[in-house]
């Protein structure tokens, strides 16, 4: 009898540690998902964060890569200017800015970047062109090309 009350308070302390295990596994498991959506919650506003820096970077690229056109033209302008007074005989200049539009407009929401630069010389003759194009399907092409005839100075 005692042997069998014994084994009573055995099996009840058992069963108590059993179902305190088993309350510490089901709040283990209840933190580790609040972690996950945490997790989850945190993943997917770092992604938004990157894709707003990304949309903002393209942007500023675009900026970037205008200014540059515009001041390759300028640095253009003026060297074919200073060319001129100084005599060497360059003639006109011309500037022409062209906008080309593929079909209608863009509602989606990602970007495209694309651009390219050119400049060349040659006797008497300079060009400058540059072509930009975004995910819109627009694209515009800059061109500076100054012409010479050469003019002989006399005194």
């Amino acid at each position: 009898m005692i042997r069998a009350r014994a084994l009573c308070l055995l099996r009840a302390k058992l069963e108590a540690a059993i179902t305190e295990a088993e309350e510490r596994g089901e709040m283990a498991v209840r933190d580790a998902r609040a972690k996950v959506e945490e997790l989850e919650a945190a993943l997917n506003k770092a992604k938004g964060d990157m894709a707003r820096q990304l949309r903002e970077y393209q942007e500023l690229m675009n900026v970037k890569l205008a200014l540059d056109i515009e001041i390759a033209t300028y640095r253009k302008l003026l060297e074919g200017e200073e060319s001129r007074l100084s005599g060497d005989g360059v003639g006109s200049v011309n500037i022409s800015v062209v906008n080309t539009s593929a079909g209608g407009h863009s509602s989606a929401g990602g970007f495209g970047y694309g651009g390219g630069f050119s400049l060349g010389s040659g006797m008497g003759s300079g060009g400058l062109g540059f072509s930009t194009g975004g995910g819109s399907g627009a694209t515009k092409s800059y061109s500076v090309t100054t012409s010479s005839t050469r003019r002989s100075v006399r005194n």
